[in-house]
């Protein structure tokens, strides 16, 4: 990065009583130099972060070393890039010179003139005799230009960064709602090179039959080897009061893209959905009891079948007990694994459901995954999926239970090995 020398004076220089002169002696004899640098090229935008750098060298060395008081500048925010100095060794004029560096972040809030007040250095060097030289110098430069970005707005809602992302997460998000219920949302927005109190507050908006809560923002930076990050975090909950159809607007933040210096947008789609009256509510309830009704009459002739061939069984078993031993016990094992099937959709414990249905998938077919065997049969791969997603905790909706019940009679013995495996995940990662 190519560094710019833009104006060095000094003035008022203060010094311990013990090496005034040996100071003065110094710095008009050319052994300390002292500096500051604006280490970016121009132009220089408004919020865009520039690098101003004080730097101090000499040919001697720092005995106590140097240190930049603490400045403030109108209109921007001045960030230490290090708590601590650069130290390197230059060749200045044939000669080794020992030089100490402090670097500082500055975002400046508008576009112009932008003022840089004087800068007081403390600096100790070694003496021409041994012992220490001590002193202040007060460095300024001119007033710099800051450009303002094209193609940005004038209200402020932007930022300017090298990168701009963010993570968004739903907690209880549901295909439908009541009355009374509520989902949280949660925005994490990531910064480069820039501090998260630049980022301003997502907009919160007015929505009649909603309850908007907009948490405290959590924000903080982070740094590695120098790389600034900055991290906001936003938590909105939203608590559903009347029956209606409702939509959550969508994101368009613009923001300002420091590494190819153009206006750039970032959307998040908007989110929309239902809060259902509790008369329909009802309606849906007494519809999902009679569909349990029908399915436990369907399934009676079954339980009656069930029990007809293990009796026939047992008295095969007596008449032929050697030949007929292995059948029978394949026959209960199957009938008992139906049954614990049943159960388990009657009780709404899917996952179980689905490692019974997972066992007879890799006992009579040549498959070892579960949607294998119906990948050529949409509605039965349909109703899998629905009970995967009951099982995990990721849907609301109820897998029809003739469906699953269809599921098993479907998986028929044989078939063809299949060309990817898709292995049963009973406790996945989100």
């Amino acid at each position: 990065m190519r560094e710019i020398l833009l104006f060095l004076a000094f003035s008022g220089i203060a010094w311990s009583a013990s090496g005034a002169e040996s100071v003065t002696d110094l710095l008009r004899s050319g052994e300390l130099r002292a500096r500051i640098l604006i280490e970016n090229s121009p132009p220089l935008y408004q919020r865009a972060p520039f690098v101003l750098a004080v730097e101090v060298a000499t040919p001697r060395w720092f005995t106590r070393g140097t240190r930049v008081r603490e400045f403030r500048l109108k209109n921007a925010l001045v960030r230490p890039v290090s708590n601590f100095a650069d130290n390197q060794t230059q060749q200045i004029d044939g000669s080794n010179w020992t030089v100490q560096r402090w670097r500082f972040r500055v975002y400046p809030r508008d576009a112009g003139p932008l003022e840089i007040p004087r800068i007081q250095v403390f600096v100790s060097v070694s003496g021409p005799e041994g012992g220490s030289r001590e002193g202040e110098l007060s460095l300024r430069i001119p007033a710099l230009t800051i450009t303002a970005p094209a193609s940005m707005p004038d209200d402020g809602s932007w930022v300017a960064t090298e990168k701009l992302r963010v993570d968004e997460t739903w907690e209880g998000r549901l295909d439908s709602y009541r009355p009374g219920d509520a989902i949280t949302r949660h925005r994490r927005f990531f910064l480069t090179d820039a501090p998260a109190m630049l980022l301003p507050a997502s907009p919160l908006p007015e929505i009649p039959g909603l309850s908007l809560y907009e948490s405290p923002a959590r924000i903080h930076d982070e740094t590695n080897r120098g790389a600034l990050q900055g991290i906001r975090e936003e938590s909105l909950i939203v608590t559903m009061e009347e029956p209606g159809e409702y939509t959550l607007p969508a994101l368009a933040y613009p923001w300002f893209n420091t590494s190819t210096q153009r206006a750039e947008v970032l959307s998040l789609p908007a989110y929309h959905f239902s809060v259902l009256d509790p008369a329909a509510i009802s309606a849906v309830d007494s519809e999902q009891r009679q569909d349990r009704t029908a399915a436990w009459a369907a399934s009676y002739w079954w339980r009656v079948g069930g029990i007809f061939i293990i009796v026939c069984g047992l008295i095969l078993g007596v008449l032929t007990l050697t030949p007929l031993k292995k059948p029978l016990q394949e026959a209960f094992a199957a009938f008992g694994a139906y049954q614990a099937y049943r159960q388990s959709l009657t009780e709404g414990d899917y996952a179980r459901a689905l490692r019974l249905l997972h066992q007879r998938v890799v006992y009579r077919t040549n498959h070892v995954d579960l949607e294998s065997p119906f990948a050529q049969e949409p509605e039965a791969l349909a109703t899998l999926r629905l009970m995967l997603a009951k099982a995990y905790g990721k849907g609301c909706e109820t897998p029809p239970r003739m469906g699953c019940m269809a599921l098993w009679r479907q998986t028929k013995k044989g078939g063809a090995t299949p060309k990817t495996v898709f292995k049963l995940n009973l406790n996945p990662v989100d």
